[in-house]
């Protein structure tokens, strides 16, 4: 699976670069590698913004989580898009004769 991380308006340590990809990783598990994955993580007035564009199982999908801790805001953007990708699973499952 191929995943892209982008910074905006704050730096991007290598242990939270880790993390993200750790994450992710996890999503490959449902489209068997042939995802891909771009994270934009960007930190404003209100807060931190965390977005993921996944591209898998011949869809795009696409979330984005405010708050005011990073590591929060990614773990609820991740499980929010493997609800996604479940949800995409079950009916390319059920489309199946």
């Amino acid at each position: 699976m191929q995943i892209s991380i982008t910074s905006r308006r704050h730096s991007l340590s290598d242990h939270l670069r880790e993390y993200v990809e750790k994450k992710i990783e996890k999503l490959g598990k449902y489209v068997q590698g042939a995802g891909e994955a771009h994270v934009v993580m960007e930190r404003n007035d209100t807060g931190q913004i965390v977005e993921i564009r996944f591209h898998g199982l011949h869809k795009i999908m696409h979330v984005r989580e405010l708050g005011d801790n990073v590591r929060g805001c990614i773990d609820k953007a991740v499980d929010k898009i493997e609800q996604q990708i479940k949800k995409q699973k079950e009916k390319l499952v059920e489309k199946r004769p």
